[in-house]
């Protein structure tokens, strides 16, 4: 993505702040998808790791009332993740390729790149997600945030490790200066994350809504929300 590009954030975080690849502090937001033109290409990707039968009722209900608004609503149930390198999801038109990253599949950022990119090019994806069980930070192997930031074309990474992880969004640039988002999911009601992509007439991202929520029991939403634009 243009990394001239403005980060409209609803709050008082600065773009210094962002820029700089700190979490993302709670504040109030939507809980639908925010595309403005949606005749214009958009994808909603939305993740947990618990499974349908045991989502909290709050969260299966705002999980469902996104899906009846769009059908460009995509849920990645990492708990589901198996041994495959990646696969290929179709939803509402727009081609996902999902990345998994595990004890069985462990890549360079070298031949990650080359993956996301060939899942791009060759098979047409617009998204590119990587589901991640390596672990967000280690100083001596590979790791989430050293693989977002030096590889490409993966435009959404979903940490899985409970152990080794990121509480909050972060936006991070990879090794083209491109935004690479990373959020976490857990099995627990407190990992759901929405993230949002509209793209151009030509393709390439122009907007990107991030959503880490947690439907409380009273139904209100506690919110980490941002909008890249």
């Amino acid at each position: 993505m243009n990394t001239r590009r403005k980060f409209i954030v609803n709050g008082s975080l600065t773009a210094a702040a962002i820029l700089a690849t700190n979490p993302f502090k709670a504040i109030a937001g939507s809980g639908t998808f925010t595309t403005a033109n949606t005749a214009s290409p958009y994808l909603v990707v939305m993740h947990t790791a618990l499974p349908a039968q045991s989502l909290p009722t709050s969260t299966s209900q705002f999980i469902s009332a996104i899906q009846r608004k769009t059908n460009r609503a995509l849920l990645v149930n990492t708990e589901a993740s198996n041994e495959s390198r990646f696969e290929i999801i179709t939803q509402g038109g727009i081609k996902t390729g999902i990345i998994y990253l595990n004890k069985a599949n462990i890549y360079s950022a070298a031949a990650l790149t080359d993956l996301a990119m060939q899942l791009k090019s060759e098979q047409q994806c617009k998204v590119v997600i990587c589901v991640s069980s390596l672990g967000y930070y280690h100083k001596t192997k590979s790791c989430d945030k050293q693989l977002a930031e030096a590889s490409a074309g993966i435009d959404l990474f979903i940490g899985t490790n409970a152990d080794n992880c990121t509480k909050n969004t972060m936006v991070l640039h990879n090794s083209l200066q491109h935004e690479v988002v990373l959020q976490s999911s857990f099995a627990n009601d407190a990992a759901f994350g929405k993230v949002e992509f509209g793209f151009d007439k030509n393709g390439l991202k122009n907007h990107i809504h991030i959503l880490n929520t947690v439907p409380q029991k009273n139904h209100s939403l506690q919110q980490n929300a941002i909008v890249v634009a």
